[in-house]
């Protein structure tokens, strides 16, 4: 998939922050350890790979959206996420509200962003 680099741009200066109470553990399915953000008080749970578990374990206020994905590639080189997988990410914590603050990611503008 190809995104829009506007729509990158647009949230690649943002400052997520996960909620105070999201924890997080491992689950192993079918010999694959998982991550999980677990969020106790609304029994809401986010699965990932460790990949995008380090980009996650980034959102605290204080690093970028840009910052957390340069550390991504930092470490995984050509097997990091994509862009576009970063977006996605940040659109299902916040549709899970896992993120606070004044934090908005438009899912909609989102939608049209990504291109086939």
């Amino acid at each position: 998939m190809i995104i829009d680099q506007a729509s990158w741009d647009a949230i690649a200066e943002l400052k997520p922050k996960l909620r105070s109470h999201v924890s997080f553990y491992q689950h192993v399915y079918r010999h694959q350890t998982w991550h999980v953000v677990a969020d106790r008080l609304s029994n809401t749970h986010f699965r990932c790979n460790n990949l995008v578990f380090q980009f996650i374990k980034r959102l605290d206020g204080q690093c970028t959206i840009a910052q957390a994905y340069q550390h991504c590639l930092d470490v995984a080189g050509e097997h990091a996420p994509e862009q576009v997988a970063i977006m996605q990410v940040i659109a299902s914590l916040q549709m899970r509200d896992l993120l606070q603050g004044k934090f908005l990611f438009h899912q909609k503008r989102f939608s049209y962003a990504i291109k086939s």
